[in-house]
């Protein structure tokens, strides 16, 4: 039921970064004809050579340049590393249009959206300058949510090109894809949705505030630290409302995503329909994605063992109609 196991496109694009790897493998389907790359595109003829250089990041990316690399069946070029900025800021710019292309597989569109989403958070969260951020991440949930309504399976490809290993910004990321998934499968308009993409994608913004030591923890905390944990949805909602996030709906997810139906959650202890119901739909599919995705002391669980701990150790604290929403999807999603 719902997400594979699979290695997804982000996942070893990461790997190749966390590895530190000289030079990092990208998709010629995320190359746009007719632009101008700003960074250097490379060639490797096989897994043990050394890299060539293809294009300079001054030489247009024209059909010639499509067409050799297609007749050839060359799927992946490289950049180097310190190049990785320009090439996500590459794909930001053109992400509609990548979306919008009926020649790209609808996997490889779905894995590259969420490559891109993750760059966005990854910035917003290690730097100072959060305002341009949290901008272009509206934009990205905007495409994410025009890609949702335009394209039919659109809804089944974005939950299953979701990363498996954990880290803040794919959590975010995957967060905000399948709940923007989920909300629309409920029937909310595409105006809602932008604003429940925006407070899911940055709901853990407050996180920043904590050090590093305490959310690299492998064991328990302690109670101090769990303190200073349950701050971060009162900071997350400040820091939205400083960089001129106005949505009632967003500032709601960033303050009330770690609400319980029976009151027992932070940090205002509401209880049941007090939680309104879009920060609700968060919390299932926060809790679901923190379940089923790999951490270095926790192996994830599977769709369906994840499904069946929600529905009934945390029947109490969950709102069930939408889990059942969500176990409908991630059926449909499978098909």
């Amino acid at each position: 039921m719902g997400r594979g196991m699979e290695v997804t496109i982000t996942d070893k694009f990461l790997q190749a970064v966390n590895q530190g790897n000289e030079y990092i493998p990208i998709q010629v389907s995320s190359l746009r004809v007719d632009t101008t790359t700003n960074f250097d595109l490379y060639f490797k003829a096989s897994p043990g050579e050394q890299e060539v250089l293809y294009a300079n990041r001054e030489t247009p990316f024209d059909n010639s340049s499509m067409r050799r690399l297609i007749e050839n069946n060359i799927h992946f070029l490289y950049i180097h590393i310190d190049q990785i900025g320009p090439y996500r800021r590459y794909l930001e710019e053109n992400m509609a249009q990548i979306l919008a292309d009926v020649g790209i597989p609808m996997e490889e569109k779905t894995q590259l959206l969420h490559l891109t989403a993750r760059g966005v958070v990854k910035d917003v969260f290690e730097s100072d300058e959060m305002q341009e951020g949290v901008e272009r991440g509206a934009a990205i949930v905007a495409n994410t949510v025009d890609f949702l309504f335009d394209q039919r399976n659109s809804l089944r490809h974005l939950i299953q090109s979701a990363s498996f290993n954990y880290e803040v910004y794919t959590h975010s990321v995957n967060v905000c894809v399948m709940g923007l998934a989920l909300a629309q499968r409920m029937g909310y308009s595409s105006d809602k949705l932008i604003e429940f993409g925006q407070g899911a994608m940055f709901r853990d913004i407050g996180m920043k505030n904590v050090d590093s030591s305490i959310l690299d923890k492998a064991g328990s905390l302690s109670v101090s630290e769990f303190v200073k944990v349950q701050r971060h949805p009162i900071d997350s909602e400040a820091m939205l409302k400083e960089l001129n996030v106005d949505s009632e709906i967003a500032l709601s997810i960033a303050r009330h995503h770690h609400e319980k139906m029976d009151g027992s959650g932070y940090p205002d202890g509401l209880v049941g329909e007090d939680i309104p119901i879009l920060v609700r739909l968060c919390t299932v599919v926060d809790i679901f994605d923190a379940l089923t995705t790999h951490r270095k002391h926790k192996k994830a669980m599977s769709s369906f063992e994840a499904l069946t701990v929600m529905g009934k150790d945390m029947r109490d604290d969950l709102d069930m109609d939408i889990l059942r929403g969500m176990i409908t999807m991630l059926g449909f999603a499978e098909k």
